[in-house]
């Protein structure tokens, strides 16, 4: 079932609990609202007790909760972070929680890591259109393709790779920097065997704007497709703009027209809305077949040791690496 999903309670209040048996009742707080999305709302929390019989959890987290009713969707979200916990650019899940409110409804929450420095989609747009600093830019990609990688080697496609996806974590490590992980599970599907013959799936994941023209034509949702959708988050990134020069909210049938007008013309650059050398992102969103797109284990290999290994600022710049060669 899918639905979104009332609040909690009202502004600001705590909510009544009745605690679930799977994490030893963590007793928090609700807080103030930080998203709304498909299969629920997402609340600053806090806890009453950070430390409980069974495990740490930090004094601050994020709850996604849903009604009961109306919370399947969130809890195979919770199936997904239970195979993808222990990847360092994976938002963290701590648990869940099944509580009551002042009135009776019965919500089922989900605890996952705090981002307290937001969407890499609200980054981007603090930029006005110029971009982000290439080294940010760098840091961020290695991240994100340590993330997907994860996700791949553990049987899964995330579907729906975009900056509001990406969050920023506060680095342990550095004060003042992010990391950037991948959260937002909802649309995740196990991925194919290569061999398997593949059913035809009705039910397109995404968004339309970062799907890949096997998604858009044949309804084909497997590792590939994520690369594509970095390719699209990367230069958004660097640009400040998205990939494509057609509206956010395009249809699947608009953007299958984009795709057919695109292979009529045979040229690229007039498929881009900024000024970028072709060369820089090629290897992501030039080959149009799912075959012709490398899986991530091979592309990240590629990109880290090209210019996102280690010592960031020693390597060449993003612009003077050919993806193709």
């Amino acid at each position: 079932m899918k639905g979104k999903a009332k609040h909690v309670v009202g502004g600001g209040g705590e909510e009544s609990m009745k605690y679930s048996n799977n994490n030893g009742g963590v007793a928090w707080s609700r807080g103030p609202l930080l998203g709304k999305g498909g299969f629920g709302s997402v609340y600053l929390a806090s806890l009453k007790n950070p430390k409980s019989r069974n495990g740490y959890y930090p004094p601050v987290m994020a709850v996604k909760s849903a009604e009961v009713s109306a919370s399947c969707s969130l809890q195979k979200e919770k199936e997904v972070f239970n195979c993808l916990n222990g990847c360092p650019f994976i938002i963290k899940c701590f648990g869940e929680e099944t509580t009551r409110d002042g009135g009776g409804e019965m919500f089922y929450n989900v605890l996952l890591e705090y981002a307290s420095g937001g969407t890499l989609a609200g980054l981007i747009k603090k930029s006005d259109g110029v971009g982000l600093p290439e080294l940010d830019v760098k840091r961020y990609t290695r991240s994100i393709l340590e993330g997907i990688h994860y996700i791949h080697s553990h049987g899964y496609v995330h579907c729906d790779l975009k900056p509001d996806n990406i969050l920023l974590v506060s680095s342990s490590t550095k004060a003042g920097e992010f990391v950037a992980k991948i959260g937002d599970f909802g649309l995740a599907k196990k991925s194919e065997k290569r061999n398997k013959k593949r059913k035809f799936d009705p039910y397109l994941r995404g968004t339309t704007l970062y799907m890949a023209p096997e998604t858009v034509a044949n309804h084909v949702q497997e590792p590939p497709c994520d690369i594509w959708a970095l390719g699209c988050v990367v230069l958004e990134m660097l640009t400040g703009k998205q990939a494509w020069d057609v509206k956010p909210d395009v249809t699947i049938e608009e953007r299958g027209d984009f795709n057919r007008q695109k292979a009529k013309s045979k040229t690229s650059s007039s498929t881009y809305s900024y000024n970028i050398p072709l060369q820089l992102i090629g290897h992501f969103l030039i080959p149009c077949s799912q075959s012709g797109r490398p899986f991530g284990c091979l592309l990240h290999v590629k990109i880290y040791w090209k210019c996102l290994g280690t010592d960031l600022d020693s390597h060449e710049s993003l612009a003077h690496v050919h993806f193709m060669a």
